[in-house]
């Protein structure tokens, strides 16, 4: 053992212990500490204020009032600076609004906290040059956690309780440590510390598994309980690293991400089986707006219907502006788009052009010689149509498609309903809406940029032909 571990009292042994093993600190890191001025996190700040020599470590204090309990939190916020001081440690201290924040965000009191608390954080960490954040957290947190979880139905990800380290900054060096260990510490060395009031208030559930069923396990059944729900979770852990390992590397190889849209596959998710269902939807969804606040085990249901369910095209509504669709071979993850107006333009005679305000489109109408164009003609654009001139005899209509509309596509045998050939082209419903489709007098003539009516194709020998342009509308 090195002589600088001797000279340790056991709890600071384990504590040096935790902070190895799982990687915690690197020497020449800025560890920000985030002390409330409870037993928790002064005995922290006091330990990683004894290692930080052996760590090569720069420490910084933070904390927060909340603006909750008045005089009380200011007295708070002055004991921490003091205590910051008298070890000669930087101290970034605020008091912010979270009373504010629960009504702009419509959250609870608690989440509303915790929101504030970590932007607190964030910038302090900023304002510091900090590369990590310590929390206090400590067994007896972990145990309560876990029992929390439990109590209220979890998955494995809820059982696996408080990590370690999160998102590779955030560190917890009393992570297995129990709260009696750390009041005794505080204790031995005369450390003055303030006692959390708000600790004995038994109307949240985690104070009642503090103050009834943690005291009632340990004494009846387990004496070693802090200890072992702690290996619980850390063994759940590691299973669940595992499995986000596998659903790690199914997203990352089959899902197309776009702004505002991810794809995958349903034969790469079918690939992956129906056990990872599941975690590969919440992964995605998380991925695509940041969160899954708000989203449910019925969302996530709903979701495996439609994997499981044959049917070219369905959705499912998220929270939120999002949804799933199903679209034939995909799983569409997206923002929903606004429902589009019906749109109907008319001109009696035939127009330089017709505006599509809805959609941001135009359609320009021209008169061309048949040979001027023969090579555009022969290798037609989606967006450019030639029409018959004989045939284009207003009135000229723009408008969305309708039910029963019928058309003869170009080179087919018969007629087909518009239907038929969105669903042929797998285009989903929403999207078909957005198709303008072109009528002289009363018949199709172009579903604009899909298909060319037969009856008004250009025949052989015709000096000219009507081109008509989808284009936007900008370019007018």
């Amino acid at each position: 053992m090195p002589k600088f571990e001797k000279t340790l009292s056991p709890l600071e042994k384990l504590v040096l212990h935790t902070i190895k093993k799982h990687g915690m600190i690197s020497p020449g890191d800025h560890v920000l500490a985030a002390v409330s001025g409870g037993a928790d996190s002064v005995a922290m700040l006091h330990m990683l204020h004894g290692l930080r020599e052996h760590l090569g470590i720069q420490l910084s204090v933070a904390h927060m009032d909340h603006q909750l309990r008045g005089e009380e939190a200011q007295r708070e916020a002055v004991f921490v600076q003091e205590l910051a001081a008298r070890l000669g440690i930087a101290c970034v201290a605020e008091a912010r609004d979270v009373y504010g924040h629960k009504g702009a965000s419509g959250l609870s009191l608690q989440e509303a906290a915790r929101d504030v608390r970590y932007g607190f954080f964030r910038d302090a960490m900023a304002a510091t040059g900090a590369h990590k954040l310590a929390l206090a957290h400590h067994a007896d947190d972990q145990a309560e956690t876990v029992l929390m979880r439990l109590v209220r139905g979890a998955s494995m990800r809820g059982l696996a309780g408080i990590p370690a380290c999160r998102d590779g900054y955030i560190i917890r060096p009393l992570i297995e440590v129990e709260r009696r260990e750390i009041e005794a510490w505080l204790s031995q060395r005369g450390i003055a510390f303030i006692a959390d009031t708000s600790a004995g208030e038994q109307q949240y559930l985690r104070n009642k598994i503090r103050h009834r069923l943690l005291p009632l396990l340990r004494e009846e059944y387990n004496p070693g309980i802090i200890a072992t729900l702690g290996r619980t979770a850390a063994l759940v852990r590691q299973d669940e690293q595992a499995l986000e390992k596998l659903v790690e590397t199914v997203v990352r190889s089959h899902v197309a991400a776009r702004k505002d849209e991810h794809t995958i596959a349903l034969a790469a998710l079918q690939d992956a089986g129906p056990d990872l269902y599941g975690r590969i939807i919440r992964r995605i969804i998380a991925g695509l707006k940041g969160d899954t606040r708000e989203l449910t085990e019925k969302h996530i249901a709903a979701v495996i219907r439609l994997i499981e369910k044959p049917g070219p095209s369905r959705a499912v509504q998220l929270p939120g502006p999002w949804c799933v669709r199903r679209h034939y071979g995909l799983l569409v993850f997206a923002r929903r788009k606004p429902a589009l107006p019906p749109f109907t333009y008319t001109s009696q005679e035939i127009p330089s052009w017709l505006a599509i305000a809805e959609l941001g489109m135009s359609l320009r109408f021209e008169t061309v010689p048949i040979d001027d164009c023969r090579a555009v003609f022969d290798n037609a654009d989606t967006q450019t149509a030639y029409i018959a001139v004989d045939r284009a005899v207003g009135p000229v209509t723009v408008r969305q498609w309708q039910q029963g509309d019928v058309f003869y596509p170009l080179g087919a045998p018969g007629s087909k309903k518009l239907k038929d050939l969105f669903s042929d082209l797998k285009i989903p419903p929403l999207e078909r809406r957005h198709v303008p489709v072109l009528l002289f007098g009363d018949c199709i003539a172009w579903v604009c940029g899909l298909r060319l009516d037969e009856r008004f194709k250009v025949l052989p020998g015709a000096p000219a032909a009507l081109k008509v342009t989808l284009q936007p509308a900008a370019r007018i």
